[in-house]
């Protein structure tokens, strides 16, 4: 087997030997050639990838985030209203504060709804 491998190696290497310097170089660019098109093609394919991911970040996932922050501030205001009516010492200000719960709550209810 050793003989064989041997012979099939010594083959290989004529094989090689026996074409011009010209022919060799001529594939050696070639082998070159390919390689830097199989890594420009995974270059493009992975800024693809990469920009596909920041469409999705921007025009989706920043909208959802948005959208939840629109129900955050909602609900402060709501929480901020129900606070100072508590502490409203006129009926005046208790009356303001109701209108002003009705309202964020109403706004609230609407930011609920687009977050759907």
């Amino acid at each position: 087997r050793t003989i064989c491998s041997n012979t099939l190696r010594v083959q290989h290497m004529n094989i090689l030997q026996n074409l011009s310097i010209r022919t060799r170089l001529g594939i050696g660019y070639v082998v070159l050639t390919c390689a830097l098109i199989l890594v420009a093609v995974m270059g493009i394919r992975g800024e693809s990838l990469t920009q596909d991911s920041l469409d999705n970040q921007v025009n989706h996932l920043n909208v959802l985030k948005s959208l939840g922050n629109s129900v955050l501030d909602a609900a402060n205001a709501r929480a901020v209203s129900a606070r100072n009516l508590v502490i409203a010492t006129t009926k005046e200000d208790a009356n303001a504060e109701t209108k002003l719960i009705g309202a964020a709550h109403e706004k609230m209810g609407r930011a609920l709804k687009s977050v759907e």
